[in-house]
């Protein structure tokens, strides 16, 4: 299941070609270190939300759910926050 999310992850990053950072760096294409850079930071995160929500699947215990929520929280702090920028 992890690696089916790592790879679609890895997938859209290289098929999208990220625009938005393209534009804000004024680039055609992104170069090949910062591209590599986003991709594991992509992967990293992807990794965290899925093992916080393989454990709150599999324990069921108050600290997997303040685990769980904690690490959802942030990312929903963080996209918002990216989006409102």
């Amino acid at each position: 299941m992890l690696a089916r999310v790592c790879a679609a992850a890895l997938a859209a990053i290289f098929f999208r070609q990220l625009p938005p950072i393209q534009r804000f760096f004024g680039l055609d294409r992104l170069p090949p270190a910062v591209l590599a850079q986003l991709i594991v930071f992509a992967v990293a995160g992807i990794a965290v939300i899925a093992l916080s929500l393989l454990e709150l699947r599999h324990g069921r215990e108050a600290d997997a759910l303040l685990l769980s929520l904690g690490v959802l929280g942030t990312f929903v702090f963080a996209a918002a926050f990216q989006l409102d920028g």
